[in-house]
């Protein structure tokens, strides 16, 4: 579950922090354990949120609760929260893309963008071009450069790590959009996990 917001209630002594967002894929339940990704903080789910409805003690995808945890551990928007027992979403801040670009002009490897993946917005930049494929003719290059219209895989660099799943496992936290300025300009999914190395 991407974290969209957390609400902290503070009037008639009520303390609670709810964390909230939506489901993606699984169920959680009252009592299980819970990670945070990318910073890795722990904690277990206290109790399930949600506004005029009978209390729960599970929910699954495509709900939107909140959660309060055991133990108050400071999270914030952009963060994934997992179970501790399942398979764990990838976190580098480097990945293999395929993206199609809208953009008038065109993606440059060492230009920043603002990278959008479910509810996390973090500054990028188009590492390196592996190959472009013309959508009007299916040809494709090697130029360095990404143009309108085209197609290509590419390897970005996220100035942070961040914390994702390749789009054929869940698609919700395995594509994103790349916005040039205030402009959305491009939108791709992420294709293979690279591991980050010393430079981020």
């Amino acid at each position: 579950m991407p974290i969209q917001d957390v609400y902290k209630f503070t009037g008639q002594g009520d303390d609670r922090r709810i964390v909230a967002g939506r489901i993606e894929s699984g169920s959680i339940s009252v009592g299980d354990g819970v990670v945070f990704l990318p910073s890795n903080k722990c904690s277990m789910i206290k109790s399930i949120e949600q506004f005029n409805v009978k209390k729960k003690e599970k929910v699954s995808a495509g709900f939107c609760p909140g959660f309060t945890l055991q133990e108050q551990i400071y999270v914030g928007r952009g963060e994934v929260m997992c179970k501790v027992d399942e398979k764990q979403p990838y976190v580098s801040s480097k990945f293999m893309a395929n993206i199609f670009w809208m953009g008038k002009i065109p993606m440059l490897t060492g230009k920043e963008y603002k990278l959008k993946l479910a509810t996390v917005s973090v500054p990028i930049k188009l590492q390196k071009v592996i190959k472009v494929m013309d959508a009007s003719n299916l040809s494709t290059s090697g130029k360095q450069k990404i143009e309108r219209h085209d197609v290509a895989e590419c390897i970005i660099r996220c100035n942070d790590e961040i914390a994702f799943d390749l789009a054929a496992d869940i698609e919700a936290t395995g594509r994103f959009v790349i916005v040039d300025k205030y402009d959305i300009a491009g939108g791709g999914i992420i294709t293979e996990y690279i591991e980050s190395d010393e430079h981020g």
